[in-house]
């Protein structure tokens, strides 16, 4: 499987987010550096539940909390919580789950 590029809407830290992966045949590596606390293991969380659902969080799903952390939890709000990944699959690519 050959990551091409991910959307990502409120989730978490992330509020909008639209990250492309290298298509070069030579760089196949896509690095993700940033600060501290500027979400980098929250874009890993959020392609884990793209990919995988709940059960990939971290704890329990009631324990991880995937809306914006700076939304009051007072006010009952609906937010629209996306995660689209674009891939390809290649030749050969197990079809099966581990």
């Amino acid at each position: 499987m050959k990551l091409l590029q991910v959307h990502i809407e409120n989730f978490r830290i992330l509020k909008k987010i639209d990250l492309e992966f290298s298509k070069d045949n030579d760089k196949t590596v896509t690095v993700i550096r940033a600060a501290n606390e500027s979400g980098k293991t929250n874009l890993l969380n959020a392609l884990q539940w793209g990919f995988f659902g709940d059960t990939a969080l971290p704890g329990t799903r009631l324990d991880f909390r995937l809306s914006p952390i700076d939304l009051s939890t007072e006010e009952q709000q609906v937010i629209k919580i996306l995660v689209e990944i674009d891939y390809e699959k290649e030749l050969g690519d197990c079809d099966q789950s581990i």
